[in-house]
């Protein structure tokens, strides 16, 4: 009895310090980012979210993300402000504005290093597919446990048709579209 509980133990502060060091690369590689392209980790994965649907509202953007909604809002107007993203009147519903993302912000994307999430999917693909699962399954398990939301899939998401708002809403110049 004493062996299992030492032993659990053991285990738990090896998962510790295995979330720290790997909370530590992820921080150290968005430091990064922030460094080479000004862009900070949020708006990184705003942009991609954004640029991968084609055109999303803020709601469904926030839906995909931990963040409350007037956070990704407030974190969209600076992105407007940089020049990343635009908003457009949906064409289909023109009480619903999108965002796009503009030529400069499809540019910060290509030239920002490579997310670290990116580099661990390299690494989890080196993996057997049963290895892969099995530390997917875990950290479910683990997310779980500390009673973390789960994040919708960007995949489940459909871009609309879109076309320029009113006048008062922020417009890249026609040849960032």
């Amino acid at each position: 009895m004493m062996d299992q509980i030492s032993s659990k133990a053991k285990a738990i502060d090896r998962a510790c310090i295995a979330i720290d060091q790997i909370a530590e690369y992820f921080t150290r590689s968005y430091t990064q980012m922030v460094e080479k392209t000004g862009i900070t980790h949020s708006q990184f994965i705003l942009l991609r979210l954004i640029e991968q649907s084609g055109a999303i509202s803020l709601k469904e953007l926030a839906s995909l993300t931990p963040k409350h909604v007037a956070t990704v809002g407030q974190i969209v107007d600076r992105m407007v402000k940089a020049g990343w993203i635009f908003r457009l009147q949906d064409s289909r519903d023109r009480r619903r504005i999108v965002l796009r993302s503009t030529q400069k912000g499809r540019e910060v994307l290509k030239n920002a290093p490579p997310e670290p999430a990116e580099q661990l999917a390299k690494v989890m693909e080196r993996l057997a597919e049963e290895e892969a699962d099995a530390i997917a399954n875990m950290l479910d398990k683990l997310k779980e446990l500390l009673n973390i939301e789960p994040v919708i899939d960007v995949d489940e998401h459909e871009s609309a048709p879109v076309h320029p708002a009113s006048e008062n809403s922020s417009q890249p110049e026609a040849d960032e579209m």
